[in-house]
Order: structure tokens, then sequence, then C-alpha cells
């Protein structure tokens, strides 16, 4: 299984920086490196895929970009770091617990993606539930 590439989904990100890896780099799991392909022995690629989903959630439900005053490479730093993003900005607690599971430093404390779908699956209508489901659906 092959780790899917995400876009961002703040517009200020132009599609050009994203598709050069310049920015790329903000949305990979601590586990990845900082080059392309670069990754931790013995991660399953399952439990990045859900790192990079919380990552977009959280980023959904704040409306920023994930330390978006730092540079990516940064950014991608902090997070390999254990340094996390605040998630005192989502007001949902279901989602905050959603964001928490995927974002945990981790990979083995991470859950699953069935989790995460199920998750997703228990959101009322109207709650941004579709748009997690559309990134989701990428998978």
């Amino acid at each position: 299984m092959s780790v899917p590439k995400f876009k961002p989904a703040h517009p200020s990100l132009s599609r050009s920086r994203v598709k050069d890896g310049i920015e790329e780099i903000r949305w990979r799991a601590p586990e990845q490196g900082e080059k392309e392909g670069e990754m931790k022995e013995g991660v399953e690629a399952s439990k990045v895929m859900v790192f990079r989903l919380g990552l977009i959630i959280w980023e959904i439900e704040t409306g920023l970009v994930p330390f978006g005053e730092l540079d990516a490479v940064n950014a991608h730093r902090n997070l390999a770091a254990g340094i996390g993003l605040p998630l005192q900005k989502v007001s949902d607690a279901s989602v905050r617990e959603l964001i928490e599971g995927c974002l945990q430093i981790d990979a083995d404390q991470r859950i699953t993606l069935q989790q995460t779908l199920a998750k997703l699956e228990d959101k009322p209508e109207g709650s941004g539930k579709e748009e997690l489901k559309d990134q989701f659906a990428k998978f």
C-alpha cells in the first residue's frame, strides 16, 4: 500500500508549490523523513495515512495551515519532535478526540483507518462530515 499525497485545503498554498514538494512535507507523518520516500522501518503505510488525514481534519476544522507560521520543513520537524497542534481551536469534542487519535506521534498508538472511518460515520449531517469523508475516499 502506498501513501497518497494530500493537497492542502488552504487556498493560500498554490498547486505548483505543493506539486513541486515545497509544501508537501508539512503533511508528512513523523516517521516519514524529509526526503521523498523516506520511512522508518516497520511502519505501516496505513498509520501514515491516518496521521496525514488527522492533519487535514485539523486544517478543515480550524481553517488554518498546520504550523502556518513556519516554513514547511520546520513545520514537519515540529511534528516529528512531538510538538502538537492546538486542539482547543476545534470546538467539537468528538472531532477533537478523532484528531488526537490520528495525530499520535507513536504510530502504534494511532487509531486505525477503520476506526477513523467509523468515527466519521458517526458525525451528524451538516457537521463537515461530507468534506471529511470526501478526503477519506481518496484512499
